[in-house]
């Protein structure tokens, strides 16, 4: 497990709800979230990987195809940008 890992883990543990704190905390809601994040990005990139492989056994691309990573990248530069970071 990485640092990262550890952290989440370790909120989760604190935030969880227990008869005593019924609510979870913030921290542990955040960090619930960015894992789920973290899981999505990896999807994309197998996914993105299954795509390129299906165009390589067909041996050809399509304007199709074209389109389907337009979309998928317009839709990441929005997460990108929505983040703050810098659209490449």
């Amino acid at each position: 497990m990485t640092r990262l890992d550890d952290q989440i883990e370790t909120a989760r543990d604190a935030g969880r709800a227990s008869p005593s704190t019924p609510e979870r905390t913030a921290k542990a809601a955040y960090l619930e979230h960015l894992e789920q994040a973290q899981r999505y990005m990896e999807q994309i990139k197998v996914a993105l990987i299954r795509h390129r492989d299906d165009i390589v056994e067909r041996g050809r691309v399509d304007w199709a195809d074209v389109g389907d990573l337009a979309h998928v990248n317009d839709d990441l530069s929005d997460v990108v940008e929505f983040l703050g970071g810098t659209d490449a």
